[in-house]
C-alpha cells in the first residue's frame, strides 16, 4: 500500500494509537500514511501520537497548539532563530508545523481548508531570502481541529533566522494559532 489515508471519528474510548512496526522487505518501500484524521476523538493521547506519527498530514481535535511544538504563537506567524551548528550540513529546512483552525460562525459543516506556508530567511546582515514556491495544503475538515503537517524548504546556509507565515484562503475560517 502507498499513500494510505486513515479516518477515525467520534471514538470516545480511544486513548492511544500505535502503528505496528513493519519489517520492510528490501524491495518494498512499505506503507506511507498520507493522511490520518481523528475527528472528535477527544480522549486520544495526542502528544505521544504526534511524536510517533510519520504521516504527511495529521488532524486532531483541539483549540490550541500542543506543548510538543517548542515555538508557538496565537497569531499566524512565527520567528525562529536558526543555529548554524545544527544546520551546517543541511540544504533544506524540514519541520513539522501545526495550525489551529476555527470557524467564525458555527455551522457544523465540513470546510475546504487551503493553507499556504511562506518562509522568509534572514542572514546576519539583515538581508532576506524567500523561496519562490510557498507550500499549499488543502483538506476538507471540520473546524476546531489541529492540522499538523511536514514542511520542506530550501535553506540558505548564511541565514540565522526564519519567519514562517501561515495563510488561510477562506474568510469563514480563522487561524487561532500556529507552531
Amino acid at each position: 500500500l502507498s499513500n494510505l489515508e486513515v479516518y477515525f471519528s467520534d471514538c470516545e474510548k480511544l486513548t492511544q494509537v500505535r502503528w505496528p512496526e513493519e519489517e520492510k522487505d528490501t524491495n518494498d518501500a512499505g506503507t506511507t500514511l498520507s493522511l490520518v484524521i481523528f475527528t472528535n476523538c477527544f480522549n486520544l493521547n495526542q502528544e505521544a501520537f504526534i511524536q510517533q506519527s510519520a504521516s504527511k498530514y495529521l488532524i486532531l481535535p483541539g483549540v490550541e497548539v500542543p506543548p510538543y511544538f517548542t515555538h508557538r504563537s496565537t497569531a499566524s506567524s512565527l520567528t525562529i532563530p536558526l543555529h548554524r551548528s545544527t544546520l551546517s550540513q543541511q540544504s533544506f529546512l524540514d519541520f513539522k508545523a501545526c495550525v489551529v483552525v476555527s470557524e467564525e460562525t458555527v455551522s457544523h459543516l465540513l470546510f475546504f481548508i487551503d493553507i499556504q506556508v511562506h518562509c522568509r530567511f534572514r542572514d546576519q546582515h539583515g538581508n532576506y531570502f524567500e523561496p519562490d514556491n510557498p507550500r499549499h495544503f488543502s483538506l476538507h475538515q471540520k473546524y476546531n481541529h489541529l492540522i499538523i503537517f511536514d514542511c520542506h524548504f530550501p535553506l540558505n546556509q548564511d541565514c540565522n533566522q526564519v519567519d514562517i507565515e501561515f495563510r488561510l484562503s477562506s474568510i469563514r475560517l480563522k487561524l487561532k494559532g500556529c507552531g
